[in-house]
């Protein structure tokens, strides 16, 4: 995170009863934001406090005009269903091959 933080990316951290909570790591790009990471406190969710803080965010650090774009993985069903409760929409499906997966050359 610290090399993110010493380039373009920007970090807000959420209290709650004087404790940290939640934070997210955003950046700027172009005319919209890209939110990199979004962490709740395990302990602290379900209790609104990660919707608070997209609030906070949408209404009072982020541009109002900005579009906000992310990545959920895959097999997080819960932050896609999070994420999908306040409003986001599937955009892109990014797709990879690892190394040890890769076809067979075909010899000629």
């Amino acid at each position: 995170m610290r090399n993110w933080l010493q380039t373009e990316y920007q970090a807000i951290i959420f209290e709650h009863d004087d404790r940290p909570v939640a934070y997210a790591l955003y950046r700027q790009e172009g005319d919209g934001i890209h939110l990199r990471q979004f962490f709740v406190d395990r302990q602290q969710r379900r209790q609104g406090l990660g919707r608070q803080a997209l609030q906070l965010l949408l209404s009072e650090v982020w541009p109002l005009e900005a579009r906000v774009t992310l990545e959920v993985l895959v097999n997080n069903r819960s932050g896609q269903e999070f994420w999908k409760a306040l409003g986001f929409r599937e955009y892109a499906l990014t797709l990879e091959m690892l190394p040890e997966k890769k076809p067979l050359q075909s010899e000629e």
